[in-house]
């Protein structure tokens, strides 16, 4: 018994189907886009998966009928181009290969390549037999937020991979998963949703059939300036990463009053004129990262106010704009591997912040932590200290090397506030914290701390480091001794009888 295309569990008793045994020897065969599906059905599955090159060609050269391909060398040429587009998949191969079965001409065969790269829908074989089947199990997905969610991938590159955790980033910070306001529930929520579109077949970077303008996809479209835009109040979200745009003049200066997400990173920007900024008082994702000529970011950039992920790793910056301090909606903010940095004093009006990734070296150096001002008597810090002012800090991230940084917390530069009826809990809602190849570390913090939040520690490369602000007993928790046995061996506690 052959069941096709089958979307539920079908409970095969019911109409008449006796279950498969070895005692009657009957077998059932199903095909389904989910793998949801096959695990209800109780099956042993087989995925169809792409063909190879070599067949991939044969299906294809079976379908183009006649002598087509034989007539011109150029012919062929440019049918081997169409067949490695359809990427190896039986169904592409198939209705791609009907359709131009009856074309003779080059000049069909060049336009028919035209037309792939730039919009596959203006076929109607594809359009009726292909993307109609893809949103079948768009369709079936049935929730709003899984939709929005696979959506969102089509900002990304076409045939590159997507990295889970940025794609999670990208999700909560826009608000599309929430979690009820708990960023872990969020998190959790995201990697469900993740196999659930896995399991649909369908976390892929393709459009769907409702995206009109409400997405602009120009990833890799080898573009020097902004592109054209009918209606920017339509626009939703924007991608344009890895392209060769150098400058977006003062004459851009698009009103987009529904733009949450903007994605420019991997371009060649030297220049942001401010104009750019002026109306998209809905933006929630920038990213600018890998920009490595970019040396300033104009002053509007405060105009951003709905702003809460930024992201401008691998830039030359110099300054941050004084106006980043009015962005007080920032949770997640990226200086990976910003060394240019004079001054990052505008941080310590970020009060929001969630998660700040610092690494490699971005700006552990003293003359640029003197400039923390967080409170009026916190002066000339020459660790982190500030740190334990940020309330909803959620991740430490501290790749070296580093050798100014002896204290993560300064017992001498923060006791004296904490002492005085203060009511903050040190770390309160950190969840994982990172230190590696931070050769001069000598304390992250003078006593035990409760951590009542922390889920990860992870601690690589420290040898000054002699002494944690946690028992023993979690140390083992969090595999600390897994790293080095040797150092573990050498660390002081509180109460050495009582750890033992």
């Amino acid at each position: 018994m052959l069941l096709d295309d089958i979307w539920e569990k079908v409970k095969l008793q019911e109409i008449g189907i006796p279950f498969p045994s070895a005692d009657n020897g009957s077998k059932v065969v199903f095909t389904t886009r989910s793998k949801y599906v096959c695990g209800r059905m109780g099956a042993h599955d087989l995925e169809v998966k792409q063909l190879d090159q070599k067949n991939a060609w044969e299906l294809f050269r079976q379908k183009i009928r006649g002598t087509t391909l034989d007539s011109d060398p150029k012919i062929l040429e440019l049918a081997k181009q169409i067949c490695e587009k359809c990427k190896g998949l039986p169904l592409a191969l198939t209705v791609i290969g009907e359709t131009m079965s009856y074309k003779t001409s080059v000049r069909e065969w060049q336009c028919a390549i035209d037309d792939l790269d730039s919009n596959a829908d203006n076929y109607p074989e594809v359009r009726d037999e292909i993307l109609k089947i893809l949103k079948l199990s768009y369709d079936d997905l049935k929730d709003e937020t899984l939709q929005q969610c696979f959506q969102y991938c089509a900002l990304f590159p076409e045939d590159k991979e997507i990295y889970k955790d940025e794609l999670v980033e990208y999700w909560v910070s826009e608000g599309i998963i929430d979690g009820d306001g708990e960023r872990e529930r969020a998190m959790n929520q995201s990697y469900k949703i993740i196999g659930i579109l896995v399991s649909a077949c369908l976390l892929m970077p393709v459009d769907t059939l409702d995206f009109e303008e409400k997405f602009i996809v120009k990833t890799g479209a080898g573009l020097h300036q902004m592109p054209e835009v009918r209606d920017w109040n339509a626009v939703r979200r924007m991608s344009l990463a890895e392209n060769e745009i150098q400058n977006i003049a003062g004459d851009v200066s698009p009103v987009c009053p529904n733009l949450t997400t903007l994605l420019l990173k991997d371009n060649k920007l030297v220049n942001i004129s401010g104009d750019f900024f002026l109306s998209m008082p809905k933006l929630v994702v920038l990213d600018l990262s890998n920009n490595k000529n970019l040396t300033k970011l104009p002053e509007e950039v405060s105009k951003l106010v709905s702003l809460r992920f930024l992201d401008l790793s691998h830039t030359s910056l110099e300054n941050l704009p004084v106006g980043l301090g009015k962005l007080i909606q920032l949770r997640y903010f990226y200086l990976t591997g910003v060394r240019t940095l004079e001054s990052i004093s505008v941080i310590s009006s970020l009060v929001n912040i969630e998660m700040l990734f610092l690494h490699e070296g971005t700006f552990l150096s003293l003359e640029l932590i003197e400039d923390i001002k967080l409170l009026k008597n916190l002066k000339g810090l020459g660790d982190l200290s500030w740190l334990i002012f940020a309330p909803n800090l959620a991740i430490v991230f501290l790749e070296g090397p580093s050798p100014e940084l002896q204290e993560i917390i300064s017992r001498e530069k923060v006791c004296g506030i904490l002492n005085k009826g203060s009511s903050i809990v040190p770390f309160r809602k950190l969840h994982t914290i990172y230190l590696e190849d931070l050769e001069e570390l000598k304390s992250i913090y003078w006593e035990r701390l409760e951590w009542p939040s922390l889920k990860r520690m992870e601690i690589k490369y420290c040898p000054k480091l002699k002494k944690l602000p946690l028992s023993k007993e979690r140390a083992y928790y969090f595999d600390l001794h897994e790293y080095n046995e040797e150092w573990f061996e050498t660390l002081e506690w509180e109460d050495e009888a009582t750890e033992e």
